[in-house]
């Protein structure tokens, strides 16, 4: 008996520290990127880890829009990491959470690094466009594989959501001369992120129930 609470003892604080070591790597990662920036390039450190409105000396409502946006990526992200790592849940729905996570994550550092703004249309020559169809075949292959959950879940959160996200890339992509063009851009780009973080709390807490 003694000999067996000792070895789940050991067990337990052998994953403790694994766990510990790998949040460390995790987290060292953007702190070297500091690192490599401030002593190779001689970058500023605080342009990596102050807030952009701090260095730009710019009033707190600048990119109010769009920093919600990035929390509600967040949740959603979030979310999905929950319900793939849930115990109690299927394979099929753990999985589709997985790819669910990745998915949102991907998005999420779309928006707060300008991935298709900037980073690949001037470092690697990729026109927004062409990641806009990648985008799109990507969510066409994700409706198409996870089709049965989406459509047995709270389906009308997803759809409402794939029809603000595509207003807003059609407004982007064909130009057009309105008055506050741009809030109608965004404003649908906001709508799609909300209902897309609804949709994946609202289908986790119905496995949760489920389970």
């Amino acid at each position: 008996m003694f000999n067996t609470v000792v070895e789940s003892v050991r067990e337990n604080m052998k994953a403790f520290f694994a766990n510990i070591i790998a949040i460390f790597l995790l987290a060292i990662i953007p702190i070297c990127i500091v690192v490599y920036g401030y002593f190779n390039f001689n970058i500023n450190a605080a342009l990596f880890t102050k807030d952009t409105n701090s260095i730009a000396g710019s009033p707190f409502y600048y990119g109010m829009l769009s920093n919600l946006g990035a929390v509600f990526w967040a949740c959603a992200a979030a979310i999905c990491f929950l319900g793939s790592n849930v115990v109690l849940f299927d394979e099929a729905i753990k999985t589709f959470f997985t790819w669910s996570f990745l998915f949102s994550s991907l998005l999420l550092f779309d928006d707060l690094f300008l991935l298709h703004e900037q980073i690949l249309p001037v470092y690697l020559g990729i026109s927004e466009v062409v990641w806009f169809g990648i985008y799109v075949l990507a969510m066409l292959v994700y409706i198409v594989k996870y089709r049965m959950i989406l459509i047995r879940g709270p389906y009308l959160y997803f759809l409402l959501s794939v029809f603000f996200f595509g207003m807003s890339i059609l407004i982007d992509i064909i130009p057009f001369e309105v008055k506050g063009e741009i809030i109608i851009e965004d404003g649908f780009k906001f709508l799609g992120i909300i209902y897309w973080m609804a949709f994946f709390y609202k289908l986790f807490m119905v496995q949760l129930r489920k389970s």
